[in-house]
């Protein structure tokens, strides 16, 4: 048979049996069949389920399948089914990253039938599919870096990227950002300046929108690579390279004496082509040279008298050196060349954790058979 229930008391279940992440206004109509204690009669295709995580499942699936709407069954649940879908669907825009970035809110409408429960799930989304479908996907931030520079090598404005495994808010990003800039001096020739957005959850997922502000230097990005190119076919034409050791001291000599230290100018066409460059952009130039010169090579961030200062770490041989081509010309070759961790460790301060272990044998006195 069938009952209707008064709209007076309707209204009041309603309260407590339908639930949105969101709260908006909407006007409740409900009929439904008496079951009695009678069981609903199930199919091979019903999908019933029975717990928490189960229905926590629905709700993910259909997020990451970008549906709108799911219509499911609660029988023999284990737990509060009226404060667990709540639970799970006002979380729906916070648990994950990816829920974070695309989900607007999340509603249900739940009806108890005696033994069991009728459910439709509704989910409105930021974005659509299509759009969802750019998003690029990192497993960790070495990952990311490689995508965001060919995001910005290409001239793209906007980009969003999934990273599986990240870590940090937007001022960690940036710097990250920065960071891979440095460490592909022939693929960007320019600091990018962006605004950063992290979507974040209850895993170590993050999603990072990122914004680029269009300007003159990333306009003319491909016209100064080339720059940089030419200046550095220059360079390697200059420097002897009789072995990995010598060629490391005569690319720095060539760098050192072809730029002068500054306040200013952040990359490697400062020192390539303007001839003036901060410690970032002498050390950026260096990695450069270092590449065409067929030398392992990256660029240190750390901080020299509580300042920032940059430097390079290079392989010979497979043991690893510091390089510092901002001091050479002030501390003098012996000072700044092939040095070791507790050498360089007398001046300066960087993460020991998040680069090479500098112990090699060489040192510049051995290598050159001078004091100096």
């Amino acid at each position: 048979m069938t009952k209707r229930i008064p709209v007076w008391l309707l209204v009041g279940s309603l309260c407590v049996l339908s639930g949105c992440a969101a709260v908006f206004d909407r006007t409740y109509t409900s009929q439904m069949d008496f079951k009695g204690s009678q069981e609903i009669a199930l199919n091979d295709t019903t999908e019933v389920v029975k717990s928490y995580a189960a229905l926590r499942r629905v709700v993910y699936n259909m997020i990451n399948n970008h549906l709108e709407t799911a219509e499911l069954l609660i029988s023999g649940y284990s737990g509060d089914v009226v404060s667990d879908i709540a639970s799970i669907c006002g979380s729906a825009n916070t648990d994950t990253a990816y829920g974070a970035y695309c989900v607007e809110y999340a509603s249900y409408d739940l009806t108890q039938i005696v033994s069991y429960y009728e459910v439709t799930i509704h989910i409105t989304y930021k974005y659509t599919s299509e759009e969802l479908e750019t998003l690029l996907n990192a497993p960790n931030h070495d990952g990311f870096s490689d995508l965001i520079v060919q995001e910005l090598a290409s001239g793209k404005a906007h980009t969003v990227i999934k990273v599986n495994n990240g870590s940090g808010e937007a001022d960690a990003v940036t710097k990250l950002i920065r960071q891979a800039c440095r460490n592909h001096p022939l693929e960007i020739s320019y600091v990018p300046e962006v605004a950063v957005k992290v979507y974040s959850g209850n895993t170590s997922q993050r999603i990072y929108e990122i914004d680029v502000v269009q300007n003159a230097l990333q306009q003319a990005n491909a016209e100064r690579l080339q720059g940089v190119s030419i200046a550095l076919n220059t360079a390697k034409r200059s420097i002897n390279t009789p072995n990995d050791a010598w060629t490391a001291i005569n690319a720095a000599r060539y760098l050192s004496g072809n730029c002068a230290l500054s306040d200013t100018g952040s990359t490697a066409y400062d020192a390539l082509l303007t001839g003036q460059a901060d410690s970032e952009g002498m050390a950026t130039a260096y990695k450069a040279l270092c590449e065409k010169l067929e030398i392992e090579c990256q660029v240190v961030e750390g901080q020299q008298d509580k300042t920032p200062h940059y430097w390079n770490i290079i392989c010979i041989d497979g043991a690893y050196y510091h390089v510092d081509v901002s001091e050479l010309r002030e501390l003098g070759e012996s000072s700044a060349l092939l040095l070791n961790d507790s050498e360089k460790l007398s001046s300066c301060w960087w993460d020991l954790t998040e680069y090479p272990t500098c112990e090699g044998t060489l040192s510049y006195q051995l290598v050159t058979g001078t004091g100096e």
